[in-house]
């Protein structure tokens, strides 16, 4: 009875260990291109009436996500927030271009101030992974944990693809203006997971022979 409640306990469980996967490069895209790229910092948003629009975009080497199967997952940032800082919504897309440059300099790929948020699907059809009603702090230095609940699958599609590059853009709703710490900061951007433990066969047919043996124990005491 025992060995069969166990057994049920895993199949339910959740590998709930945390897990994380390490960023490679940040940027902040204006409409004149790539502003920003693996800065200390870097935001986005609009601020001053509508000046300095930008959304942001991370890339992350996803190799670990392969053939993972997510049961969670979120987004960690460290707040670099200064006088510009503006509370607001943010909404953070997976995007299917995973190879295009983004780098300053070299990138075409620009902020369309005509299209909410200014991403126009430059770098391909994005998806909606969460959004997140930030508030500016009274100080610098707090985390901001941006919950990812929509659409995990994206994620590991990206991080099957060959170069395994898990790019995300974020976009604003024309209010937010937000700053983060970035690439060489002392505590960058991160993705975080945790992963749906999935049984093996063998594991399910010791769980149907200790389903049938306790099913024969209990007829033959009732008899």
């Amino acid at each position: 009875m025992k060995t069969l409640v166990s057994l049920a306990m895993s199949f339910a469980a959740v590998a709930a260990m945390g897990q994380s996967i390490q960023l490679s490069h940040t940027y902040q895209i204006e409409s004149t291109g790539t502003y920003k790229a693996d800065n200390t910092y870097y935001d986005f948003g609009s601020y001053n009436n509508g000046q300095y629009l930008s959304f942001g975009a991370t890339d992350f080497n996803g190799s670990s996500l392969m053939g993972a199967n997510l049961a969670t997952a979120n987004l960690t940032f460290t707040d670099a927030s200064y006088s510009q800082s503006h509370s607001g919504t943010i909404t953070v897309w997976a995007v299917t271009d995973n190879t295009t440059s983004l780098a300053q300099g070299q990138s075409t790929i620009t902020y369309n101030s005509n299209v909410s948020g200014g991403y126009s699907n430059q770098l391909g059809t994005p998806t909606e992974l969460g959004t997140y009603t930030y508030t500016v702090p009274s100080s610098p230095g707090g985390l901001v944990t941006i919950p990812l609940t929509m659409n995990l699958s994206a994620i590991t599609a990206l991080a099957s693809t060959s170069n395994h590059v898990v790019r995300f853009v974020y976009t604003g709703d024309g209010s937010v203006y937000f700053t983060m710490n970035g690439v060489g900061s002392s505590n960058m951007p991160a993705f975080n997971y945790t992963t749906q433990s999935v049984p093996e066969p063998a594991s399910f047919a010791a769980l149907a022979v200790g389903v049938i043996g306790l099913v024969t124990r209990k007829r033959r005491i009732t008899n």
